[in-house]
């Protein structure tokens, strides 16, 4: 699913340019559970932006599904995105005024799917994270925990090839943190690709492989 080869990232800054990534090579199959652990500051979100297309490596080779993705256009990028990717980020970054239905609607709109398919989704996605009583009320009165439950199910609404997790438990308690990540590892079973950031070693244990990134080296571990 996943191939990116000798990959590298810089940032450019009044000093120069300030190096993020460094000659990463990764292999992702369809199906993995993959965890990547590093303190702040190592260039894990900078790597998961990249892989979700929501930057370029500088240099470097990168395919998804196939596809070269130097070769393609902002458009074409921003259309794979959509239809193939889900991401779960901290914030959970939900409309708060609307409905859970409301919300989960956002990313089909952008395909035009029909109001039938929408409300198929929806109820199957409620029903993955626990939360079917859930889909008239408003996002502002779920509790943190059902936001990022929420979250995770507007992700999964395109019925996408790969989940991006960065830090989804980072704001959460243990009891949700734990309910978070058996969601997570419950996707690898229903055909999805999950690659999860966080800085938690209990959380990474979860995942089928575990790489490691300092100072922008991509290691397994």
């Amino acid at each position: 699913m996943i191939e990116i080869r000798n990959a590298s990232k810089q940032y450019r800054a009044h000093s120069g340019e300030i190096p993020v990534l460094r000659q990463v090579s990764l292999q992702v199959a369809k199906g993995d559970f993959i965890s990547i652990v590093g303190k702040s500051g190592s260039g894990k979100s900078t790597l998961l932006n990249c892989i979700g297309l929501l930057d370029r490596f500088d240099t470097g080779e990168y395919r998804f599904l196939g596809k070269e993705i130097a070769k393609l256009s902002t458009a074409k990028l921003a259309m794979l995105r959509n239809r193939s990717m889900g991401f779960v980020f901290q914030s959970c970054h939900l409309e708060y005024a609307y409905s859970v239905y409301e919300n989960l609607c956002i990313p089909m709109y952008i395909q035009r799917a029909s109001r039938k398919e929408i409300d198929r989704r929806a109820a199957e996605v409620l029903e993955l994270v626990g939360l079917q009583h859930t889909l008239r009320r408003r996002a502002n009165e779920l509790s943190g925990g059902e936001q990022q439950r929420i979250n995770i199910a507007r992700a999964l609404m395109c019925d996408p090839d790969l989940i991006l997790a960065d830090e989804p438990c980072g704001n959460l308690d243990t009891e949700n943190s734990n309910g978070i990540m058996n969601i997570l590892a419950e996707l690898p079973a229903r055909g999805k690709t999950v690659l999860l950031i966080t800085h938690d070693n209990e959380a990474a244990a979860r995942a089928h492989r575990q790489l490691q990134i300092a100072d922008g080296e991509v290691w397994e571990s």
